[in-house]
């Protein structure tokens, strides 16, 4: 599943067309830029935007959502100033 924005992907996936809910299950893995998210189970409501991430240590999965996060750099560099 993708937007102009984030990847999803995962294992299987179901989307329901009556809601707008898309459920991806199985080493999701959740893309934008360089951060990274990843879990066993998402939904997201396409018509909201509103997403979770979550996992399913019962069904064998880990026991956490896991990410890394790139910080971005607010303040680009100021250029050099020339030499007096």
């Amino acid at each position: 599943m993708s937007t102009p924005t984030d990847v999803a992907r995962g294992d299987r996936g179901v989307y329901t067309a009556d809601t707008g809910i898309a459920i991806l299950a199985g080493g999701v893995r959740i893309t934008r830029g360089d951060n990274q998210l990843n879990g066993d189970l998402a939904e997201v409501n396409l018509n909201t935007g509103v997403s979770r991430l979550l996992s399913r240590p019962e069904r064998g999965g880990d026991s956490r959502v896991r990410g890394l996060l790139v910080p971005q750099d607010r303040n680009p560099a100021t250029p050099a100033r020339p030499a007096r």
